[in-house]
């Protein structure tokens, strides 16, 4: 069989069936080239167009964000410093605001020394009032009980008679 097949005898190729194919071929190609080279072209051309501004548009976005990289590089190294500076500030306000509060508590507790002071200033001679009216009714108490036992009628009515002999000089004086 393979000696039919290589002697030509069986159904190989033919130039003249594959020729026709092939003329066909090349004038389907050279109709294609000759109705569609103005298009496809076109279409090339309109296509490098886009990737040349797509490219420059690309390239254009490129440096803008390399511009905005460096912008925020320098606004985060500028806002570390502004951080630290506000975090400074904060400190600082926290420790007058601090001091101002320990100041407004020992002023407090300097007024309520004072009042308390002041009460007891006020309870003690309050006290000491009260003792004095106290001590007087009891010498006054204890004064009538020795009087009481030592004061008989007859000293009651000379010391009554007295009084009286008082009132009527102080009335003839005035």
């Amino acid at each position: 069989m393979m000696a039919t097949l290589l002697a030509g005898g069986g159904h190989g190729p033919s130039l003249s069936i594959e020729g026709f194919y092939l003329i066909d071929f090349l004038v389907f190609v050279g109709i294609l080239v000759f109705f569609l080279r103005k298009p496809v072209a076109g279409f090339i051309a309109q296509r490098r167009e886009t990737l040349t501004s797509e490219i420059s548009e690309a390239q254009k976005l490129r440096q803008e964000a390399e511009a905005r990289l460096a912008d925020y590089s320098t606004r985060l190294a500028s806002l570390e410093e502004e951080v630290a500076r506000v975090m400074a500030e904060a400190r600082q306000s926290a420790e007058n605001e601090r001091a101002r509060i320990l100041e407004e508590a020992n002023a407090t507790a300097e007024r309520m020394a004072r009042d308390a002071e002041t009460r007891i200033a006020q309870a003690s001679r309050r006290l000491e009032h009260e003792l004095g009216l106290r001590m007087v009714e009891l010498s006054v108490e204890m004064a009538e009980g020795i009087l009481a036992t030592k004061v008989d009628d007859k000293v009651r009515r000379r010391h009554v008679t007295e009084y009286i002999a008082s009132l009527d000089s102080e009335v003839g004086q005035l």
